[in-house]
C-alpha cells in the first residue's frame, strides 16, 4: 500500500481523492525549479477541469502544485486519467520579471519585487551587494531571484511545498537501509567537467585571465571555455567564475540508488548506507529525489553527487 496519498481541486475548489492511483512519479532536483508530478488513476466519474494538486506522506504536505495536463480515455475496461503538474515555483518560472538595474540590492528586495505577490515566504539568507545588479529582459521572476542567490552561494533555489523560498531545508543526513537497497549504480561523467576558464573583463585586450581547477586537470580533462566578464559587476565575477566550474563539474561522479518504498529526503543533504563501490557515502549530497509507484510497487530513486574540492587557482598569463 502507497503510503503517498494524493487530493486535486478544480476550477470551482471541489476537491477529489483518487482512491484508485495506478502509478505515479513525484521528482525532485536541484537543477530544475520546480518539482514535478505524473499520476495515473481510475477516477470513479468524469472529472471537471483540475487546477491543483497537493500530495501528502501520511499528514505531511509533499508537494502542492498547479495542473499543467489532464488527459482522460474511457475504453471497455473502464476510465482513466492522467494529470502532470508542477510545483509553486512554477508561478515565478512562468512569469516574467520587469527588467531593470538594481543599485545594490539585496535579497530579501529581489524578493520583495518578483515573489511576495504570490503569497511566498522568504526563507533566503539575506545577502546585500554594494554595485548594481542587472535583470535582463526575458528573465523569470525566478531566474531573478536565482541568478543573484545563485552568485552568491553556488545553490540554486528550493520552493517548498509550503511556498517558502530557501536552499537549505534543514535536511539532516538520510540514513539508508542497506537491506531495502534493490540497485546502486556509480556514474563517472568526464565529458562535462571543465578543466580551465578564460575570461576577460573590462578592458582587457583578450582572454588573460583564467582559473583552473587542479583537480580535474589531475584527472587529465584538458577542456576550457572562454567567458567575457565585461559587463558584470565585480563582485560577481569570481562568484560567476567558480560557479561555473562547479557547475560543469556537477555531475562528474555520482551515485544512483533504487530503494524500496517511501525514503525521505531532502535536497543537498547527506547520505548515510554502505556503498558497494567503497569509499564513504558521507562523500555525496543528494542532487534528485524521486518517488515512484508502479508495477513493482513504491519506490525510492535517489542521486548522489560526490562533494568535490576543485582545487581552484586563478593567474593571469598572455
Amino acid at each position: 500500500m502507497a503510503e503517498i496519498s494524493f487530493c486535486f481541486y478544480d476550477c470551482n475548489k471541489n476537491k477529489t481523492v483518487p482512491e484508485s492511483v495506478i502509478c505515479y512519479e513525484l521528482s525532485r532536483d536541484i537543477s530544475a525549479a520546480c518539482d514535478a508530478l505524473r499520476i495515473t488513476f481510475k477516477p470513479q466519474s468524469a472529472l471537471d477541469e483540475l487546477k491543483t494538486v497537493k500530495a501528502f506522506n501520511g499528514e505531511e504536505l509533499i508537494f502542492s502544485g498547479l495542473v499543467d495536463t489532464q488527459r482522460e480515455a474511457k475504453d471497455k475496461n473502464g476510465s482513466t486519467a492522467f494529470v502532470y503538474a508542477r510545483s509553486l515555483a512554477c508561478l515565478l518560472v512562468d512569469n516574467e520579471a520587469q527588467p531593470h538595474t538594481y543599485n545594490n540590492p539585496s535579497v530579501l528586495a529581489l524578493f520583495n519585487k518578483n515573489a511576495e505577490e504570490y503569497g511566498f515566504v522568504c526563507r533566503l539568507e539575506n545577502t546585500v551587494c554594494n554595485s548594481a545588479y542587472r535583470v535582463p529582459k526575458g528573465a523569470s521572476r525566478y531566474g531573478a531571484i536565482n541568478s543573484f542567490v545563485f552568485s552568491n552561494t553556488g545553490r540554486n533555489i528550493i520552493v517548498t511545498p509550503n511556498g517558502e523560498l530557501t536552499t537549505d531545508e534543514g535536511a539532516k543526513t538520510v540514513i539508508i537501509d542497506n537491506e531495502r537497497i534493490i540497485y546502486e549504480k556509480r556514474i563517472i561523467n568526464r565529458g562535462d567537467a571543465l578543466s580551465r576558464i578564460d575570461y576577460k573583463n573590462e578592458g582587457d585586450k583578450g582572454y588573460l585571465r583564467h582559473i583552473k581547477s587542479r583537480f580535474f586537470e589531475e584527472k587529465d580533462i584538458r577542456r576550457s571555455k572562454k567567458l567575457n566578464l565585461s559587463s558584470y559587476p565585480e563582485w560577481q565575477r569570481g562568484n560567476i567564475l567558480l560557479n561555473r566550474i562547479k557547475a560543469a563539474g556537477q555531475n562528474y561522479s555520482k551515485i544512483e540508488l533504487l530503494i524500496s518504498g517511501f525514503v525521505k529526503a531532502g535536497l543537498y543533504a547527506g547520505a548515510e548506507y554502505i556503498s558497494s563501490f567503497g569509499g564513504s557515502s558521507k562523500d555525496y549530497y543528494i542532487s534528485s529525489v524521486s518517488h515512484i509507484l508502479g508495477e513493482n510497487g513504491e519506490r525510492t530513486r535517489i542521486t548522489l553527487n560526490k562533494n568535490i574540492d576543485y582545487k581552484e587557482i586563478n593567474y593571469v598569463a598572455e
